[in-house]
């Protein structure tokens, strides 16, 4: 039986980055997120499946460009997990807006 689990919200302002290139793997960003069990990313502009050693993930449906003059998609929630609650989580609204999910009281 788990005692503690830990919950966390970042807007992450896209998890792509001129500079850094892609944010899920650098050594600062999985530093940031090793200590926590579940950790809701905003603004991650992206729709794709982050790989992160140890966790799994889950995205919103992204919102698309408003114009074709925006030079990228906006909006984005990604759900990150330790991948021992893996068989625990459970979706229950995924839409550009919404990622609600549910989880067990008991583990």
């Amino acid at each position: 039986m788990i005692s503690e689990i830990s919950f966390s919200t970042w807007n992450i302002n896209g998890i792509h980055n001129k500079v850094l290139g892609d944010k899920s793997k650098n050594r600062d960003f999985v530093d940031a997120i090793s200590n926590t069990d579940f950790m809701f990313l905003t603004e991650t502009w992206n729709d794709q499946n982050l790989y992160i050693p140890g966790f799994e993930t889950i995205n919103s449906i992204i919102v698309q460009s408003k114009s074709k003059t925006a030079c990228r998609k906006s909006g984005g929630i990604s759900l990150i997990f330790k991948s021992k609650f893996k068989n625990h989580v459970t979706i229950v609204k995924n839409t550009k807006n919404f990622l609600w999910s549910k989880s067990p009281r008991k583990y």
